[in-house]
């Protein structure tokens, strides 16, 4: 944590940000994760039961993802996947009316990047 504290100093400094938070509170800004599978990859393993396994990713919840993140293998029903069978990508809970709309994600492995682009009175005097 204290690298990324580090490296906001150096944003504020070069971009034109004005604040920078680093947190690993993923609730309190709605981010989640959710997993998508390698569909080539698994088909060609799991052939009939890929559909099943499919469905069951699809219901993993942002815990068990979480798990999964640092441990590198989590059951889908009745196979162990692995980090080569799926690839996790953080989301906004679309479900809560707590979600920011105003924010653009992107992520890299465990890091994510929230940027607002919101114009208020104050950036827009300082053009």
């Amino acid at each position: 944590m204290n690298f990324y504290i580090y490296v906001s100093c150096d944003l504020v400094q070069e971009l034109n940000v004005r604040i920078v938070t680093v947190t690993a509170d993923k609730q309190k800004y709605g981010v989640m994760l959710r997993a998508e599978p390698d569909h080539k990859v698994l088909g060609a393993r799991l052939k009939a039961a890929f559909k099943t396994v499919l469905s069951g990713i699809k219901n993993l919840t942002d815990e068990q993802l979480t798990t999964f993140q640092q441990s590198g293998q989590i059951d889908v029903c009745g196979h162990l996947l692995g980090p080569d069978d799926l690839r996790l990508i953080y989301t906004f809970d679309q479900t809560s009316d707590d979600t920011p709309n105003h924010y653009e994600a992107y992520s890299d492995n465990n890091v994510i990047e929230l940027c607002c682009f919101v114009s208020d009175l104050v950036t827009v005097s300082q053009v």
